[in-house]
């Protein structure tokens, strides 16, 4: 199933020649938070038990976040864990497996500076690239946030949101597509917020409901920084990547 999964992934169309008329493969880099990044430790031992099912398209790299794998996985391709500072637990876990080289490496762990302040532009800052998310309604995400004791006035998260699903709710429901639609006077086209169009058209109604949560919900487990996907240090991960990315 992984393999059929995997190839079946459309991984033959980007492939290609060289000069002389041989099949190029670009290198392939895995990334996978949480159950993701058990799915592609997974697929990584698999290649190295039958490397010839999945040959030439081999892990030449792979950023495994927020998760350590089962102890049973064993695999060879060189691998960068990214852990947070408040999974402890986790951790200690990847620490130790990194530090053993188990799998045989190279390995690595970096982890993620502790959390983070919410500030009023911060939301402004994190979706720059959206003109919908402006910084006047940046503030008010802010200001709702603090009324709803979610953030203190330090602007540091009072507890982990995850344990304040209706407090939350209520903020990013303010702000729903829908809810925005309605005021927008067809002025601007309302999209959730962080997504083009490049995004929204493979969406499935189930997802787009995700999307227009999710810009608040994630942000706010990064701010708390225990358990969220995230791009904080991904410049190492990718100099890593270029630094050990190899044929198998």
């Amino acid at each position: 199933f992984l393999k059929s999964r995997f190839l079946g992934s459309g991984t033959e169309s980007l492939c290609g020649q060289d000069e002389n008329g041989e099949a190029a493969y670009p290198p392939i880099w895995a990334f996978g938070a949480s159950s993701g990044g058990s799915f592609i430790s997974t697929l990584a031992s698999k290649m190295k038990e039958t490397p010839e099912e999945y040959a030439p398209f081999l892990f030449s790299a792979m950023n495994v976040q927020i998760m350590s794998p089962p102890e049973g996985l064993d695999w060879d391709i060189p691998t960068i864990f990214t852990v947070m500072e408040g999974d402890a637990q986790t951790s200690e876990r990847v620490n130790q497996r990194v530090n053993t080289k188990f799998q045989g490496g190279p390995f690595h762990m970096i982890k993620t500076s502790g959390r983070k302040n919410v500030n009023p532009n911060h939301f402004a800052k994190v979706f720059e690239d959206d003109p919908q998310m402006t910084l006047a309604i940046s503030a008010d995400i802010h200001k709702a946030l603090l009324t709803m004791g979610i953030i203190d006035p330090t602007n540091r998260l009072t507890s982990d949101p995850r344990q304040s699903v209706d407090a939350v709710a209520s903020i990013w429901e303010k702000y729903d597509m829908a809810v925005r639609g309605a005021t927008s006077k067809g002025e601007q086209e309302v999209l959730p917020f962080g997504v083009d169009h490049t995004m929204i058209r493979p969406l499935r109604p189930d997802e787009m409901y995700d999307a227009n949560s999710i810009w608040l919900i994630e942000e706010l487990n990064v701010a708390w920084d225990q358990h969220e996907i995230t791009a904080e240090k991904f410049e190492e991960v990718l100099e890593f990547f270029s630094d050990y990315s190899r044929r198998l």
